[in-house]
Protein backbone atom coordinates (compact mmCIF):
# COMPACT_ATOMS: atom_id res chain seq x y z
CA UNK A 1 0.00 0.00 0.00
CA UNK A 2 1.36 3.27 -0.79
CA UNK A 3 2.21 5.42 2.24
CA UNK A 4 0.34 8.12 2.79
CA UNK A 5 2.97 10.57 3.44
CA UNK A 6 4.16 13.42 1.97
CA UNK A 7 4.92 13.22 -1.70
CA UNK A 8 8.69 12.92 -2.45
CA UNK A 9 10.70 12.91 -5.51
CA UNK A 10 12.68 9.32 -6.03
CA UNK A 11 16.54 9.31 -7.26
CA UNK A 12 16.65 6.46 -9.93
CA UNK A 13 20.04 4.75 -10.07
CA UNK A 14 20.88 6.36 -13.51
CA UNK A 15 20.36 9.70 -11.59
CA UNK A 16 22.50 8.69 -8.70
CA UNK A 17 25.17 7.60 -10.91
CA UNK A 18 25.13 11.12 -12.54
CA UNK A 19 25.30 12.52 -9.73
CA UNK A 20 28.01 10.54 -8.31
CA UNK A 21 29.93 11.46 -11.50
CA UNK A 22 29.38 14.97 -10.93
CA UNK A 23 30.22 14.86 -7.07
CA UNK A 24 33.02 12.65 -7.54
CA UNK A 25 35.13 12.64 -10.48
CA UNK A 26 38.03 10.35 -9.05
CA UNK A 27 36.73 12.21 -5.19
CA UNK A 28 37.13 15.47 -6.44
CA UNK A 29 35.63 18.10 -8.86
CA UNK A 30 35.93 21.88 -9.17
CA UNK A 31 33.70 23.43 -6.23
CA UNK A 32 31.73 25.78 -8.63
CA UNK A 33 30.26 22.91 -10.34
CA UNK A 34 30.12 21.17 -7.06
CA UNK A 35 28.16 23.93 -5.74
CA UNK A 36 26.15 24.26 -9.11
CA UNK A 37 25.30 20.53 -8.53
CA UNK A 38 23.68 20.69 -4.95
CA UNK A 39 21.29 23.65 -6.32
CA UNK A 40 20.20 21.73 -9.41
CA UNK A 41 19.29 18.69 -7.05
CA UNK A 42 17.49 20.46 -4.61
CA UNK A 43 15.63 22.22 -7.19
CA UNK A 44 14.90 18.63 -8.28
CA UNK A 45 14.75 16.50 -5.60
CA UNK A 46 13.09 19.17 -3.03
CA UNK A 47 9.99 20.66 -5.33
CA UNK A 48 7.69 18.81 -3.47
CA UNK A 49 8.75 19.98 -0.02
CA UNK A 50 8.61 23.68 -2.19
CA UNK A 51 5.40 23.63 -2.67
CA UNK A 52 4.32 22.90 1.07
CA UNK A 53 6.01 26.18 2.03
CA UNK A 54 9.69 26.48 2.17
CA UNK A 55 10.97 28.92 4.72
CA UNK A 56 14.13 30.68 4.99
CA UNK A 57 15.71 27.98 6.90
CA UNK A 58 15.76 25.61 3.96
CA UNK A 59 17.67 27.63 1.94
CA UNK A 60 19.76 28.36 4.54
CA UNK A 61 20.19 24.22 4.48
CA UNK A 62 20.76 24.18 0.78
CA UNK A 63 23.40 27.16 1.39
CA UNK A 64 25.28 25.21 3.76
CA UNK A 65 25.46 22.46 1.29
CA UNK A 66 26.67 24.23 -1.08
CA UNK A 67 29.23 25.70 1.00
CA UNK A 68 30.57 22.32 2.13
CA UNK A 69 30.81 20.94 -1.11
CA UNK A 70 32.66 24.25 -2.61
CA UNK A 71 34.71 23.52 0.94
CA UNK A 72 35.81 20.17 -1.01
CA UNK A 73 33.77 17.00 0.92
CA UNK A 74 33.76 14.18 -1.37
CA UNK A 75 30.46 13.39 -3.83
CA UNK A 76 29.42 10.17 -1.75
CA UNK A 77 29.53 12.13 1.86
CA UNK A 78 27.62 15.11 0.49
CA UNK A 79 25.42 12.98 -0.86
CA UNK A 80 24.49 11.25 2.45
CA UNK A 81 24.18 14.66 4.41
CA UNK A 82 22.14 16.31 1.36
CA UNK A 83 20.11 13.23 1.58
CA UNK A 84 20.06 13.08 5.78
CA UNK A 85 18.94 16.74 5.24
CA UNK A 86 15.99 15.98 2.98
CA UNK A 87 14.90 13.07 5.25
CA UNK A 88 14.54 15.14 8.43
CA UNK A 89 13.09 17.88 6.94
CA UNK A 90 10.39 15.57 5.48
CA UNK A 91 9.84 14.29 9.03
CA UNK A 92 9.82 17.90 10.69
CA UNK A 93 6.97 18.80 8.24
CA UNK A 94 5.01 15.69 8.83
CA UNK A 95 5.28 15.95 11.92
CA UNK A 96 3.86 19.19 12.05
CA UNK A 97 1.03 18.22 9.54
CA UNK A 98 0.13 15.25 11.90
CA UNK A 99 -0.03 17.33 14.90
CA UNK A 100 -2.30 20.13 13.45
CA UNK A 101 -6.15 20.22 14.49
CA UNK A 102 -6.79 21.40 10.73
CA UNK A 103 -7.00 18.75 8.16
CA UNK A 104 -4.52 19.31 5.02
CA UNK A 105 -4.86 17.79 1.44
CA UNK A 106 -3.19 17.76 -1.96
CA UNK A 107 -6.21 16.96 -4.77
CA UNK A 108 -5.87 16.55 -8.45
CA UNK A 109 -7.59 18.64 -10.77
CA UNK A 110 -10.90 16.33 -10.49
CA UNK A 111 -11.15 16.23 -6.38
CA UNK A 112 -9.24 12.88 -6.36
CA UNK A 113 -7.36 12.76 -2.74
CA UNK A 114 -3.81 12.05 -3.65
CA UNK A 115 -2.47 12.97 -0.04
CA UNK A 116 -4.07 13.62 3.28
CA UNK A 117 -2.87 14.38 6.71
CA UNK A 118 -3.33 12.54 9.65
CA UNK A 119 -6.06 14.58 10.96
CA UNK A 120 -8.24 13.20 9.22
CA UNK A 121 -9.16 10.43 11.61
CA UNK A 122 -10.22 12.55 14.31
CA UNK A 123 -12.05 14.80 12.24
CA UNK A 124 -13.48 12.60 10.09
CA UNK A 125 -13.18 9.05 11.21
CA UNK A 126 -11.60 7.60 8.24
CA UNK A 127 -7.69 7.18 8.02
CA UNK A 128 -5.53 8.65 5.16
CA UNK A 129 -4.98 5.11 3.71
CA UNK A 130 -9.11 4.85 3.53
CA UNK A 131 -9.22 8.02 0.95
CA UNK A 132 -6.26 8.11 -1.07
CA UNK A 133 -7.01 8.12 -4.74
CA UNK A 134 -10.96 8.58 -3.73
CA UNK A 135 -12.73 12.06 -5.23
CA UNK A 136 -13.25 14.26 -2.33
CA UNK A 137 -16.93 15.45 -3.83
CA UNK A 138 -18.00 11.75 -3.63
CA UNK A 139 -18.07 12.37 0.18
CA UNK A 140 -19.96 16.08 -0.02
CA UNK A 141 -23.58 16.83 0.96
CA UNK A 142 -25.17 16.71 -2.55
CA UNK A 143 -27.36 20.19 -1.71
CA UNK A 144 -23.72 21.72 -1.12
CA UNK A 145 -21.85 19.77 -4.40
CA UNK A 146 -22.81 23.02 -6.54
CA UNK A 147 -21.74 25.32 -4.45
CA UNK A 148 -18.49 23.89 -3.70
CA UNK A 149 -17.48 22.93 -7.14
CA UNK A 150 -18.10 26.09 -7.95
CA UNK A 151 -15.68 27.77 -5.66
CA UNK A 152 -12.90 24.49 -6.92
CA UNK A 153 -13.03 25.57 -9.97
CA UNK A 154 -12.76 29.75 -9.19
CA UNK A 155 -9.58 28.36 -7.39
CA UNK A 156 -8.03 26.40 -10.33
CA UNK A 157 -8.64 29.75 -12.52
CA UNK A 158 -6.75 31.72 -10.30
CA UNK A 159 -3.16 29.93 -9.41
CA UNK A 160 -1.86 30.73 -5.91
CA UNK A 161 -5.34 32.58 -4.77
CA UNK A 162 -6.83 31.09 -1.94
CA UNK A 163 -11.04 30.10 -2.02
CA UNK A 164 -12.63 29.46 1.04
CA UNK A 165 -15.95 27.24 0.71
CA UNK A 166 -17.71 26.06 3.96
CA UNK A 167 -20.24 22.38 2.96
CA UNK A 168 -21.24 19.06 4.38
CA UNK A 169 -19.10 15.97 4.37
CA UNK A 170 -19.97 12.66 5.52
CA UNK A 171 -18.44 11.36 8.25
CA UNK A 172 -17.16 7.81 8.39
CA UNK A 173 -20.10 6.79 11.05
CA UNK A 174 -22.57 8.02 8.28
CA UNK A 175 -23.17 11.74 10.19
CA UNK A 176 -22.79 14.54 8.19
CA UNK A 177 -19.65 17.03 9.70
CA UNK A 178 -19.76 20.89 8.48
CA UNK A 179 -16.41 21.73 7.00
CA UNK A 180 -14.62 25.17 6.05
CA UNK A 181 -11.70 24.60 3.63
CA UNK A 182 -9.08 27.17 2.17
CA UNK A 183 -7.67 26.35 -0.69
CA UNK A 184 -5.20 27.55 -3.84
CA UNK A 185 -3.89 25.54 -6.51
CA UNK A 186 -0.33 24.47 -7.12
CA UNK A 187 1.07 26.55 -10.37
CA UNK A 188 3.51 23.41 -10.80
CA UNK A 189 4.76 19.75 -9.22
CA UNK A 190 6.65 17.27 -10.20
CA UNK A 191 2.91 15.59 -10.31
CA UNK A 192 1.09 18.00 -12.42
CA UNK A 193 -1.31 21.20 -11.08
CA UNK A 194 -2.34 19.68 -7.77
CA UNK A 195 -4.37 21.53 -5.60
CA UNK A 196 -3.51 21.87 -1.68
CA UNK A 197 -6.40 22.90 0.84
CA UNK A 198 -6.44 22.91 4.28
CA UNK A 199 -9.53 22.16 6.45
CA UNK A 200 -11.21 22.47 9.68
CA UNK A 201 -14.16 20.99 11.63
CA UNK A 202 -16.79 23.72 12.00
CA UNK A 203 -19.66 21.46 13.34
CA UNK A 204 -19.30 22.68 17.02
CA UNK A 205 -18.74 26.05 16.07
CA UNK A 206 -21.70 26.62 13.92
CA UNK A 207 -23.84 24.90 16.41
CA UNK A 208 -21.90 26.85 19.29
CA UNK A 209 -22.91 30.17 16.78
CA UNK A 210 -26.87 28.93 15.86
CA UNK A 211 -26.89 28.48 20.08
CA UNK A 212 -25.46 31.66 20.70
CA UNK A 213 -28.01 33.58 18.08
CA UNK A 214 -31.40 31.67 19.37
CA UNK A 215 -29.78 32.78 23.01
CA UNK A 216 -29.59 36.54 21.66
CA UNK A 217 -33.13 36.36 19.78
CA UNK A 218 -34.36 35.36 23.47
CA UNK A 219 -32.83 37.12 25.61
CA UNK A 220 -33.74 40.00 23.11
CA UNK A 221 -37.19 39.16 23.38
CA UNK A 222 -37.98 38.70 27.30
CA UNK A 223 -39.29 42.09 29.01
CA UNK A 224 -36.51 41.47 32.13
CA UNK A 225 -33.35 43.44 31.27
CA UNK A 226 -30.69 41.34 30.86
CA UNK A 227 -26.94 41.94 31.63
CA UNK A 228 -23.11 40.33 31.99
CA UNK A 229 -20.52 41.75 33.54
CA UNK A 230 -16.99 41.08 32.91
CA UNK A 231 -15.66 39.77 36.49
CA UNK A 232 -12.12 39.68 35.27
CA UNK A 233 -11.97 43.51 35.03
CA UNK A 234 -11.66 45.20 38.85
CA UNK A 235 -14.65 47.06 38.27
CA UNK A 236 -17.21 44.79 36.58
CA UNK A 237 -18.17 46.70 34.18
CA UNK A 238 -21.29 46.14 31.67
CA UNK A 239 -19.94 43.90 28.36
CA UNK A 240 -23.60 43.20 27.24
CA UNK A 241 -27.10 44.40 28.12
CA UNK A 242 -30.11 43.53 26.12
CA UNK A 243 -33.08 46.20 24.76
CA UNK A 244 -35.24 45.33 27.95
CA UNK A 245 -32.49 47.13 29.45
CA UNK A 246 -32.27 50.12 27.20
CA UNK A 247 -35.95 50.76 27.28
CA UNK A 248 -36.20 50.35 31.26
CA UNK A 249 -33.44 52.58 32.15
CA UNK A 250 -33.49 55.02 29.34
CA UNK A 251 -29.83 54.05 28.83
CA UNK A 252 -28.71 53.21 25.36
CA UNK A 253 -26.29 50.03 25.14
CA UNK A 254 -23.33 52.45 23.99
CA UNK A 255 -24.19 54.77 27.05
CA UNK A 256 -24.43 51.51 28.94
CA UNK A 257 -21.63 49.27 28.02
CA UNK A 258 -18.32 49.82 29.93
CA UNK A 259 -19.62 50.90 33.02
CA UNK A 260 -20.84 49.37 36.42
CA UNK A 261 -24.26 49.19 37.11
CA UNK A 262 -23.67 51.05 40.10
CA UNK A 263 -24.23 54.34 37.79
CA UNK A 264 -28.16 53.33 38.49
CA UNK A 265 -27.85 53.91 41.65
CA UNK A 266 -27.12 57.14 41.83
CA UNK A 267 -25.95 58.77 45.13
CA UNK A 268 -28.24 56.27 46.64
CA UNK A 269 -25.58 53.63 47.45
CA UNK A 270 -26.80 53.02 50.95
CA UNK A 271 -29.80 49.73 50.40
CA UNK A 272 -30.31 46.45 52.01
CA UNK A 273 -30.28 45.06 48.46
CA UNK A 274 -26.80 46.21 47.64
CA UNK A 275 -25.51 45.24 50.90
CA UNK A 276 -26.34 41.92 49.82
CA UNK A 277 -24.47 42.13 46.38
CA UNK A 278 -21.24 43.25 48.20
CA UNK A 279 -21.18 40.39 49.83
CA UNK A 280 -21.97 37.72 47.18
CA UNK A 281 -19.96 39.02 44.40
CA UNK A 282 -16.22 38.97 45.63
CA UNK A 283 -17.11 35.41 46.99
CA UNK A 284 -18.12 34.76 43.54
CA UNK A 285 -21.39 33.64 44.55
CA UNK A 286 -24.84 34.22 42.94
CA UNK A 287 -28.07 36.77 44.75
CA UNK A 288 -31.18 38.05 44.76
CA UNK A 289 -31.87 41.56 45.72
CA UNK A 290 -33.87 44.48 45.39
CA UNK A 291 -32.49 47.89 44.53
CA UNK A 292 -33.71 51.28 43.66
CA UNK A 293 -32.34 52.26 40.11
CA UNK A 294 -32.95 55.75 38.72
CA UNK A 295 -33.63 56.13 35.01
CA UNK A 296 -31.85 58.49 32.44
CA UNK A 297 -34.46 61.06 33.44
CA UNK A 298 -33.90 60.89 37.05
CA UNK A 299 -36.86 58.89 37.83
CA UNK A 300 -36.76 56.25 40.58
CA UNK A 301 -37.63 52.74 39.66
CA UNK A 302 -36.85 49.58 41.43
CA UNK A 303 -35.30 46.14 40.19
CA UNK A 304 -35.51 42.88 42.06
CA UNK A 305 -32.09 41.98 40.98
CA UNK A 306 -30.81 37.82 40.05
CA UNK A 307 -27.29 37.63 39.66
CA UNK A 308 -25.29 34.68 39.17
CA UNK A 309 -21.91 34.09 38.76
CA UNK A 310 -20.43 32.53 34.97
CA UNK A 311 -17.53 30.08 34.78
CA UNK A 312 -15.31 28.66 32.13
CA UNK A 313 -13.96 24.97 31.29
CA UNK A 314 -11.57 25.40 33.77
CA UNK A 315 -13.86 26.81 36.37
CA UNK A 316 -13.05 30.33 36.44
CA UNK A 317 -14.97 32.93 36.91
CA UNK A 318 -15.33 35.04 34.21
CA UNK A 319 -18.74 36.88 34.71
CA UNK A 320 -21.60 38.12 36.10
CA UNK A 321 -25.08 37.43 34.60
CA UNK A 322 -27.74 39.56 35.78
CA UNK A 323 -31.53 39.51 35.06
CA UNK A 324 -33.92 42.80 35.71
CA UNK A 325 -37.57 42.82 36.93
CA UNK A 326 -39.38 45.77 37.50
CA UNK A 327 -41.00 45.73 40.18
CA UNK A 328 -41.68 49.29 41.15
CA UNK A 329 -45.63 49.02 40.50
CA UNK A 330 -45.70 45.79 43.36
CA UNK A 331 -43.29 47.86 45.43
CA UNK A 332 -45.45 51.35 45.45
CA UNK A 333 -48.45 48.81 46.28
CA UNK A 334 -46.53 47.25 49.30
CA UNK A 335 -46.16 50.29 50.12
CA UNK A 336 -49.81 51.92 49.71
CA UNK A 337 -51.13 48.26 51.54
CA UNK A 338 -48.92 48.92 54.73
CA UNK A 339 -49.92 52.72 55.02
CA UNK A 340 -53.36 50.66 54.65
CA UNK A 341 -52.51 48.68 57.51
CA UNK A 342 -51.26 50.75 59.26
CA UNK A 343 -53.85 53.31 59.11
CA UNK A 344 -56.57 50.42 59.66
CA UNK A 345 -54.13 48.82 62.94
CA UNK A 346 -54.77 52.39 64.57
CA UNK A 347 -58.35 52.30 64.01
CA UNK A 348 -58.36 48.94 65.28
CA UNK A 349 -56.19 49.71 68.36
CA UNK A 350 -58.43 52.20 69.33
CA UNK A 351 -61.87 51.06 69.06
CA UNK A 352 -63.84 49.57 72.31
CA UNK A 353 -64.98 46.23 70.32
CA UNK A 354 -62.77 43.30 69.59
CA UNK A 355 -62.10 42.93 65.71
CA UNK A 356 -59.79 39.96 64.01
CA UNK A 357 -59.48 38.11 60.80
CA UNK A 358 -58.83 34.38 59.96
CA UNK A 359 -58.22 31.98 57.75
CA UNK A 360 -61.33 30.12 55.98
CA UNK A 361 -60.44 26.55 58.21
CA UNK A 362 -60.16 28.91 61.59
CA UNK A 363 -56.90 27.01 61.81
CA UNK A 364 -54.74 30.70 62.30
CA UNK A 365 -56.15 33.67 63.18
CA UNK A 366 -54.47 36.67 61.88
CA UNK A 367 -55.47 39.38 63.51
CA UNK A 368 -57.14 40.31 66.51
CA UNK A 369 -57.40 44.00 68.48
CA UNK A 370 -56.07 44.89 71.66
CA UNK A 371 -59.86 45.51 73.16
CA UNK A 372 -60.07 41.45 73.38
CA UNK A 373 -57.90 41.25 76.14
CA UNK A 374 -59.86 44.34 78.29
CA UNK A 375 -62.84 42.23 77.52
CA UNK A 376 -62.21 38.86 77.71
CA UNK A 377 -59.77 39.17 80.26
CA UNK A 378 -56.97 36.94 78.03
CA UNK A 379 -53.87 37.81 76.04
CA UNK A 380 -54.36 38.05 72.60
CA UNK A 381 -50.98 35.80 72.16
CA UNK A 382 -53.34 32.79 73.80
CA UNK A 383 -55.54 33.28 70.82
CA UNK A 384 -53.20 33.24 68.08
CA UNK A 385 -51.64 30.04 69.04
CA UNK A 386 -55.19 28.63 69.75
CA UNK A 387 -57.49 30.11 67.56
CA UNK A 388 -60.82 28.61 69.38
CA UNK A 389 -59.16 29.30 73.17
CA UNK A 390 -61.91 32.08 72.65
CA UNK A 391 -64.99 29.65 73.69
CA UNK A 392 -63.28 28.20 76.80
CA UNK A 393 -65.26 31.43 78.25
CA UNK A 394 -68.25 31.25 76.65
CA UNK A 395 -71.16 30.17 79.50
CA UNK A 396 -71.03 26.56 79.53
CA UNK A 397 -75.10 26.78 78.27
CA UNK A 398 -73.94 28.63 75.58
CA UNK A 399 -70.82 27.44 74.66
CA UNK A 400 -71.70 24.22 71.77
CA UNK A 401 -74.38 26.61 70.62
CA UNK A 402 -71.55 29.11 69.45
CA UNK A 403 -68.76 26.59 68.48
CA UNK A 404 -71.13 24.84 66.14
CA UNK A 405 -72.18 27.78 64.73
CA UNK A 406 -68.92 29.75 64.54
CA UNK A 407 -67.67 26.27 62.80
CA UNK A 408 -70.25 26.51 59.98
CA UNK A 409 -69.43 30.43 59.26
CA UNK A 410 -71.01 30.07 55.70
CA UNK A 411 -72.37 33.22 54.86
CA UNK A 412 -71.88 35.22 57.87
CA UNK A 413 -72.55 34.44 61.85
CA UNK A 414 -74.50 36.70 64.14
CA UNK A 415 -74.80 35.33 68.03
CA UNK A 416 -74.95 36.60 71.24
CA UNK A 417 -72.99 34.79 74.10
CA UNK A 418 -71.95 35.51 77.56
CA UNK A 419 -68.53 35.03 78.69
CA UNK A 420 -66.83 34.17 82.10
CA UNK A 421 -64.07 36.56 82.89
CA UNK A 422 -60.69 35.18 84.40
CA UNK A 423 -61.82 36.96 87.56
CA UNK A 424 -65.64 35.84 87.60
CA UNK A 425 -67.34 38.41 85.94
CA UNK A 426 -69.76 37.87 83.51
CA UNK A 427 -69.98 39.84 79.97
CA UNK A 428 -72.46 39.30 77.42
CA UNK A 429 -71.42 39.59 73.65
CA UNK A 430 -72.76 40.61 70.81
CA UNK A 431 -70.74 38.72 67.79
CA UNK A 432 -70.71 39.57 64.04
CA UNK A 433 -68.69 38.04 61.03
CA UNK A 434 -68.38 37.59 57.44
CA UNK A 435 -66.77 36.43 54.75
CA UNK A 436 -63.80 38.40 52.68
CA UNK A 437 -63.33 37.63 48.83
CA UNK A 438 -60.18 38.24 46.39
CA UNK A 439 -60.67 38.84 42.94
CA UNK A 440 -62.04 35.47 41.86
CA UNK A 441 -64.70 35.32 44.34
CA UNK A 442 -63.14 33.16 46.78
CA UNK A 443 -62.90 32.95 50.18
CA UNK A 444 -59.90 33.55 51.85
CA UNK A 445 -60.55 35.20 55.02
CA UNK A 446 -63.36 36.19 57.68
CA UNK A 447 -63.54 39.60 59.57
CA UNK A 448 -65.82 39.69 62.78
CA UNK A 449 -66.22 42.05 65.75
CA UNK A 450 -67.20 40.98 69.24
CA UNK A 451 -68.77 43.67 71.18
CA UNK A 452 -69.35 43.39 74.81
CA UNK A 453 -72.74 44.81 75.45
CA UNK A 454 -72.67 44.22 79.00
CA UNK A 455 -73.54 47.33 79.89
CA UNK A 456 -76.24 47.68 77.33
CA UNK A 457 -77.57 44.66 78.47
CA UNK A 458 -77.93 45.88 81.89
CA UNK A 459 -79.70 48.73 80.84
CA UNK A 460 -82.13 46.75 78.71
CA UNK A 461 -82.61 44.71 81.21
CA UNK A 462 -83.18 47.79 83.75
CA UNK A 463 -85.61 49.03 81.43
CA UNK A 464 -87.88 46.28 81.03
CA UNK A 465 -87.79 45.74 84.81
CA UNK A 466 -88.89 49.01 85.12
CA UNK A 467 -91.64 49.07 82.06
CA UNK A 468 -92.98 45.52 84.24
CA UNK A 469 -93.09 47.62 87.47
CA UNK A 470 -94.73 50.49 85.90
CA UNK A 471 -97.42 47.98 83.79
CA UNK A 472 -97.57 46.22 86.95
CA UNK A 473 -98.65 49.61 88.84
CA UNK A 474 -100.86 50.64 86.05
CA UNK A 475 -102.76 47.49 86.55
CA UNK A 476 -102.87 47.95 90.21
CA UNK A 477 -104.59 51.19 89.78
CA UNK A 478 -107.29 50.41 87.28
CA UNK A 479 -107.85 47.36 89.54
CA UNK A 480 -108.38 50.37 92.36
CA UNK A 481 -110.33 52.54 90.47
CA UNK A 482 -112.86 50.28 89.83
CA UNK A 483 -113.36 48.30 93.21
CA UNK A 484 -113.88 52.38 94.55
CA UNK A 485 -116.17 52.67 91.84
CA UNK A 486 -118.48 49.78 93.11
Amino acid sequence: MIDPQIPTTKISRGQSSQITILLGMGGRVLPWVAAIAALAYALSAGTNIFHYGITRVEWVDWLMLCFATVAGLSGIAYFKIFRYFISEREKYYQLLLDQSSDLTSVLELDGTIQYTSRGIEKILGYTPEELLHKNSFDFVHPEDIAGVRQTFEKGLRSPGTQHVSQYRFKHKDGSWRVLETAGSRLSASPQGVQVIVNTRDMTERNAMADKLRLLQMAANSVSDGIVVCDALDKDMPLRYVNPAFEKMTGYTEAEALGRNPRFLQRENRNQPGLDIIRLALPKGEGCNATVQNYRKDGTPFWNEIRIRPVRDAMGQLTHFVGIKTDVTERILANQKLRESEERFRQLAENIQQVFWLCTPDHAQMVYVSAAYEKIWGRTRESLYQDPLSFAEAIHPDDRLRVIAAAKSLGDGFDQQYRIIRPDGEIHCIHARAFPVVDGSGKVFRYAGIAEDITDSQRIVEELKTSKDMLEKAQAQLIQSEKLAGI
